[in-house]
């Protein structure tokens, strides 16, 4: 490697495995509440960046990511064995 992108040399990232909320709970804020909730928790621990993951198909995810401030920075690639 001759040049370490940027990413690649941020020391503290807050990661977000998921945010979940029941079907009939949805379109309440909620998930928006939590996120802010956890952004309050990586401030105050020093991080750089928040990291989340969601499915390319989950389009209501990605929208819910996107309106939360988050842009895609780089996309995994996978293959299934059999």
């Amino acid at each position: 490697i001759i040049h370490t992108p940027d990413e690649y040399r941020i020391d503290r990232i807050g990661y977000i495995r998921e945010i979940f909320v029941k079907e009939d709970k949805r379109g309440r804020g909620i998930g928006g509440m939590l996120f802010r909730a956890a952004m309050k928790v990586f401030r105050i621990r020093g991080m750089q960046i928040i990291r989340a993951d969601c499915y390319t198909e989950n389009r209501r995810g990605l929208s819910f990511w996107k309106s939360m401030g988050l842009s895609e920075r780089i996309k995994e690639m996978y293959l299934e064995c059999e």
